[in-house]
């Protein structure tokens, strides 16, 4: 019997060049995939540097478009986001 990965998701500021996001580069990509599956998920559009450099190794990197002290970016004027569109 095959075992489906469980979904890890990875909630971030940003994915520009610091600290931090080196962190998740590392964590997501060392990931053993055949029991995880990481999905990187952003606050800014776009996401930053790191964020091509994750989805190279394949990862789904998520743009949630939500400015910080402002609100989210959403059609129908919505101000607040679903943890659900991480895990498309």
């Amino acid at each position: 019997m095959t075992k489906t990965p469980v979904r890890v998701v990875y909630l971030t500021h940003t994915l520009g060049v610091g600290g931090a996001e080196e962190l998740i580069l590392n964590m997501v990509t060392r990931l053993p995939r055949d029991r995880y599956e990481p999905i990187v998920c952003c606050f800014e559009d776009p996401p930053g540097p790191i964020g091509p450099e994750i989805a190279a190794h394949g990862i789904s990197v998520i743009p949630l478009g939500i400015i910080p002290g402002g609100g989210a970016r959403w059609p129908g004027g919505r101000s607040s986001v679903s943890f659900a569109a991480c895990g498309r």
